[in-house]
């Protein structure tokens, strides 16, 4: 029951009681006009402004003139005093019942099929009425999309400060496509993001929303909820281990989002989740970031480039959920078993007894110990090499500590501005997969060929679908890797026949425009 009354102020303000009684205020009891200053309004850019539970309309009083406004509330009689409220033309406000569905469909199909539907929610109403309202948003704009099936799709980049982003944009471009930019980095200050995606989906009209690792798309769903009443596919790309990542979204979100993924071992935990049609889509390479132009003399000789995943990295990792310093003897011992093949980074925790039982305690810790193994695999294979001269670059004073103070370490390499320079100065690039990783390929093995640098990497099984085996070298043991760094050190023309054969092979399947053209025929074929 809506109750109307006077606030301390002595302006009206309203609340409701509901079936217990409890009363729940839809404005201040002690000055709504000065609370509606609090909920600054997005930019206004919609050709009609859909107002979603209006209250009695102070926050509204800011519409400048000009679009179209529907007040549409659960109680009726709010939205017409809203109305009465405002201070252009009645001829170009409108009053719905949200309850009415067919009295929304009928206002909404006197609009232009292109008309640019602008959603502001008042806070307090749209709470109490949340189902309701959102049944006239998917009605109100389940016809505003036309279908087409164009040639080349049209592209929504989900788009920030995010591995492989970059790349996804210069493939997007090599491949002429329409796309554009949406950058996420904004702040979700009252109705900002909405607004900003809900202006970006009906300006540009995009076929797909694409992601990498879910960035840019919120947990709280409005991203998703908009794609799916304008009928926009949403892709999303994983080159990490997607369980940590998708801790944060409901489960009700994944059966509209298409996952793709680096690596299979998580296919099958991707369809269990509920994405849509779970991909295989390896990395590849981007010859614009990475080109074989040469720099200089190869002036170095044995050089790993990345992290030790030391205790620094592996101490965030513990941050993240409910450590304890009793699992220590667990974690070891799991690390070891997936060092030894004996379990996969989704078994580890396979029959084992544990502290709690929930998914994200769970999560984070098996991602701990994917990255302890990892870290473990790194020093024990370079450990050899230290007397070779082996030179880590990135994560100084991690390597210090797990090689000791002998080992030759330069400072990090600007992944975009400098990697590329540093990979063609190696004369052996050392490649040691992150073991979050049993079968897949890592960016070093494209970057490296790419810019005419030659790679010794693990002999991971998604090899012999990307590549012939003369185009790679590979090791199968901490044995072989020692053995064969060793022998490419000293043998060129060995290592420049498998760099020719390598660069050519990326250039010809395995550049990101490879892999967006895969992407884009699927959604095609969806279309169709």
């Amino acid at each position: 029951m809506l109750e109307r009354f006077q606030a301390e102020s002595g302006a009206l303000s309203a609340r409701v009681r509901d079936a217990e009684g409890q009363k729940r205020l839809l404005h201040s009891a002690i000055d709504p006009e000065l609370e509606a200053r609090d909920l600054p309004l997005p930019a206004i850019w919609g050709d009609v402004v859909l107002c979603l539970g209006t209250g009695l309309g102070y926050h509204l009083r800011q519409l400048p003139l000009g679009p179209v406004v529907v007040l549409c509330d659960a109680f009726p009689e709010l939205a017409k005093i809203c109305m009465r409220a405002m201070k252009f033309p009645h001829a170009n406000i409108h009053t719905l019942d949200a309850s009415d569905s067919k009295a929304v469909k009928a206002l909404r199909d006197t609009f232009p099929a292109q008309a640019k539907i602008q959603v502001i929610r008042h806070p307090a109403s749209y709470r109490l009425n949340a189902a309701l309202l959102d049944e006239v948003a998917r009605v109100w704009f389940s016809s505003d999309r036309e279908k087409s099936t164009p040639q080349k799709p049209r592209v929504l980049f989900l788009y920030g400060q995010h591995f492989l982003q970059e790349e996804v944009r210069h493939a997007l471009e090599e491949l002429g496509c329409e796309f554009k930019l949406f950058e996420y980095g904004f702040t979700n200050e009252y109705g900002q993001m909405e607004s900003l995606i809900a202006r970006e989906l009906q300006e540009f009209r995009p076929d797909i929303l694409l992601s990498i690792n879910m960035k840019g798309l919120d947990p709280e769903g409005i991203v998703l909820d908009y794609a799916k009443r304008l009928g926009v596919a949403v892709h999303t790309w994983f080159v990490d281990d997607p369980r940590p990542i998708a801790l944060s979204f409901g489960s009700q979100s994944f059966a509209g989002i298409h996952a793709w993924s680096w690596e299979r071992a998580y296919l099958p935990w991707l369809v269990q989740k509920g994405f849509a049609s779970p991909r295989w889509l390896p990395l590849a390479g981007d010859p614009r970031l990475f080109s074989s132009q040469e720099s200089g003399v190869k002036v170095r000789g044995l050089v790993f480039t990345g992290s030790a995943m030391g205790d620094e990295y592996l101490d965030k990792i513990r941050r993240s959920f409910l450590w304890d310093p009793r699992l220590a003897p667990l974690v070891e011992d799991r690390s070891e078993a997936l060092l030894q093949g004996l379990c996969t980074p989704m078994t580890s925790l396979d029959n084992v007894t544990l502290p709690f039982v929930d998914e994200r305690n769970r999560t984070w810790l098996s991602c701990l110990i994917n990255h302890t193994a990892s870290h473990k695999k790194r020093i024990r294979f370079l450990q050899p090499l230290v007397n070779d001269g082996v030179v880590l670059a990135g994560d100084s004073a991690g390597w210090l500590r797990g090689l000791g103070p002998s080992i030759k370490v330069i400072k990090d390499v600007d992944y975009r501005r400098d990697l590329a320079a540093h990979y063609r100065t190696c004369q052996v690039n050392l490649n040691l997969t992150s073991l979050q990783m049993p079968s897949a390929v890592n960016q070093r093995v494209f970057d490296v060929p790419l810019v005419g640098g030659f790679v010794l990497t693990d002999a991971q099984s998604d090899l012999l679908e990307l590549f012939e085996p003369q185009e790679l070298a590979t090791f199968s043991s901490r044995e072989e890797f020692v053995d064969l760094a060793r022998y490419y050190l000293r043998h060129e023309q060995a290592r420049q026949s498998i760099v020719a054969q390598a660069h050519a092979r990326i250039l010809q399947r395995h550049t990101y425009a490879h892999r967006l053209k895969d992407v884009l025929a699927f959604t095609s074929a969806q279309a169709n």
